[in-house]
Parts: structure tokens; C-alpha cells; sequence
């Protein structure tokens, strides 16, 4: 189906590539579309082969491409706007990731969630939020590495906090009690260590692994433990 948005796009190719207007009216118009198909309720695999389908869409991102010096995305999909794509896109979460350059779909697959928390105003919240919204839009996730980050991450030296979501009460209590400051100092832990703290329960730890597990972490084990300490 041939949407107002679709034509205007056409119309702004033909119109030529020289001024910055055309650039801006492409990239406008290409959110808009993103926005007209999915308000329509078209499945994944539907939106997907329609793009690949529609020259238009694949026209105006080349010449988006060609103006800004880039390459144009494999997928059309991949060079939509991320505010105007993504539905439930948390704002602050948004300009986080606007403000470090990632733009588009494309540019946002390429990241891994510990890339992401990095980020001044990406809380872990809002980022669990921004993996449902990009998988309930068009089914895809956040890149996951092989390994977890390396040991001279940035987010080793983060709160700790940044690793929990919906974490009971008592547990920042108990943690900063026993001086865990860090999601470094967090990993030094191993469950049984953890669990003799008081305030610490099966609810606490599975909290923490959960979280850690998200950015590919996991509590030190006893053997890892001990070779510490020998």
C-alpha cells in the first residue's frame, strides 16, 4: 500500500541530492514512513519483504548515503530512525543514544548492553525497556559478544546498582554494609558468601545473577575464590 509518506519520498529524490533540506526532508520522511507501516499492524516478515520490495525506501536511504558519504544498510530496515521505528522507545534512553551518535536501528544492533549502560542517562531499566520495544517492533535484540566485557570495562567501575532491577529492599543495605561499591567488587563475591549476609535471601541473589547475567557476568566460583585468597 502506497502511503502519503512513500510518495513524498519519491518526490524529494527526484527533486535532486545537492541541498541539506533534501537530506533532512529524506531522512523526515523516511521516519515517517517507518511510522505509517507500523501503525498499520503489518507483521515482521512482512515489513521486512515490503522494504526490500519498495525502491522508494531503498532510493531515498541510498541517496541519504550518498549525501553523508556512508553506505547505504543491507537491510532498509537497519537505516530507520530510531525514535521514529522503535514504538515504546524510552525519551531519556533516546537522547542518550542520540547524543553518542546512534541514530538508527542499524546503528543500535551494533551495540552489546554493557556498551549501552555506559552511556550518561541509560539506567538499566530503561534499557531492559529498549531490548522489549526493539523486539516487539521488529523482532530483533541487542548484539551479545561470545565473551562478557573485558576485565578493564568501564562498567566494572560503575555502582553496582547499575546491574540490579527490582532488587528487594534490603539488599543495597547489605551490600554496602559488607563494602560492595562496584560491579567489580560485586563479581569478587561468590553466592555463598553472599547468602550468609544478613538481608540476603534466594530473592537477593537471584536478582544479582540475573543482572549479571544480562551483560554476560557471572559471581566468582569457589575454586576462583580460593585461588584468590591462596
Amino acid at each position: 500500500m502506497e502511503t502519503q509518506g512513500s510518495r513524498e519520498v519519491e518526490m524529494a529524490i527526484r527533486a535532486g541530492l545537492a541541498a541539506p533540506k533534501v537530506l533532512a526532508a529524506l531522512k523526515g520522511l523516511l521516519a515517517l514512513e517507518a511510522e505509517n507501516t507500523r501503525q498499520c499492524g503489518s507483521d515482521i516478515e512482512y515489513l521486512r519483504e515490503r522494504l526490500r520490495e519498495d525502491s522508494r525506501i531503498a532510493n531515498a536511504q541510498g541517496a541519504i548515503a550518498y549525501l553523508e558519504g556512508t553506505v547505504a544498510p543491507e537491510e532498509p530496515i537497519f537505516g530507520w530512525s530510531i525514535r521514529g521505528a522503535i514504538h515504546e522507545l524510552p525519551d531519556r534512553e533516546c537522547a542518550a543514544f542520540e547524543k553518542a551518535g546512534i541514530m538508527t536501528i542499524g546503528d543500535l544492533l551494533a551495540y552489546a548492553p554493557e556498551e549501552l549502560i555506559v552511556l550518561e542517562g541509560v539506567g538499566l531499566r530503561g534499557l531492559y525497556a529498549v531490548e522489549l520495544a526493539l523486539e516487539r517492533s521488529h523482532g530483533m535484540k541487542l548484539a551479545r559478544p561470545a565473551t562478557g566485557p573485558s576485565p578493564d570495562h568501564q562498567l566494572f567501575t560503575m555502582s553496582y546498582d547499575v546491574v540490579l532491577r527490582n532488587e528487594p529492599r534490603r539488599l543495597p543495605d547489605a551490600l554496602e554494609d559488607a563494602g560492595i561499591k562496584t560491579v567489580g567488587d560485586l563479581l569478587e563475591w561468590t553466592v555463598e558468601e553472599l547468602i550468609e549476609l544478613e538481608g540476603i535471601g534466594s530473592v537477593a541473589i537471584a536478582c544479582i545473577e540475573d543482572g549479571l547475567r544480562y551483560f554476560g557476568l557471572e559471581l566468582a566460583s569457589a575454586d576462583e575464590r580460593e585461588a584468590v585468597t591462596a
